[in-house]
Order: C-alpha cells, then structure tokens, then sequence
C-alpha cells in the first residue's frame, strides 16, 4: 500500500521530541508510527506516519523543528514467522530497488508490516513488486 510519511528534523536536546510532537498532539493528529533518532550530535531525525496523510504545509509549527519532508512510502504485511522479511526483501532486491530504509514490527496474530523507503524516482516500481508478492 502507497501511502506518505513525514520525516522532521529537530534539535537534538533534552524536550525536542516532546516539543516536536506537542503541536500534533493539541490538533487531534493521532500518530499510527514513530521513529526517532540521533543522526548527529545536534540534530535528530523523526519518521512520523499519522493516521491520516499530512502534506508538509499541513504539519503544525513547532520551534524544535528545522525542516520538513513528506514522501511516499510502501507498506507490505508479511507473515509474522522467521524468514517472511527476508523473503519479501528477496523479492525488492531481485528487482534491483534500492531501500533507503526499513521499519518492520509485528502487528500479531501472525501478521507484521514492513514500511519500506526508497528514490522517489522507484516508489510505483516497489509498489507494482510488492503488489505481486504473496507470501
């Protein structure tokens, strides 16, 4: 499933993330999934999926946050068993698509997704790969 993520870059400091996260919080924007980590000693990188797609200008204002970028993501479920994320990045790389990243977790009853980032340039080409992988 094509779907955008938001992707913020905040100081890196004690409160960041809270101040980041506290104008979505007070506009009923509820978050589906959170990453975020130091990318240096200054700064730190969320990956920010709400529940419902946020262009960048809809993103309310925070001090903490320096830049924004909406981009398209891929979301795949696999089977939540040993080997099933292997597999389906089997396929992706048998493709010749280039990740720039990946969040896997489980969903339970034995399911788990996988977000999958790469070149705008190859999002509808993964889509059309994972469109004809079934586990």
């Amino acid at each position: 499933m094509k779907t955008s993520m938001n992707m913020l870059r905040i100081m890196d400091d004690t409160g960041s993330l809270r101040d980041a996260l506290a104008p979505l919080a007070e506009q009923n924007i509820n978050i589906k999934f959170l990453s975020a980590i130091s990318i240096d000693k200054k700064y730190g990188l969320i990956h920010l999926l709400p529940e419902n797609q946020l262009s960048t200008s809809d993103l309310p204002k925070s001090s903490v946050v320096f830049n924004e970028l909406s981009i398209d993501i891929i979301s795949v479920t696999v089977q939540d068993q040993v080997g099933s994320l292997k597999k389906m990045l089997d396929v992706v790389a048998d493709s010749k698509i280039n990740l720039s990243f990946c969040f896997a977790f489980s969903l339970g009853d034995n399911k788990a997704v996988a977000i999958l980032g790469t070149p705008s340039s190859d999002v509808q080409r993964l889509q059309n790969v994972l469109e004809s992988y079934e586990e």
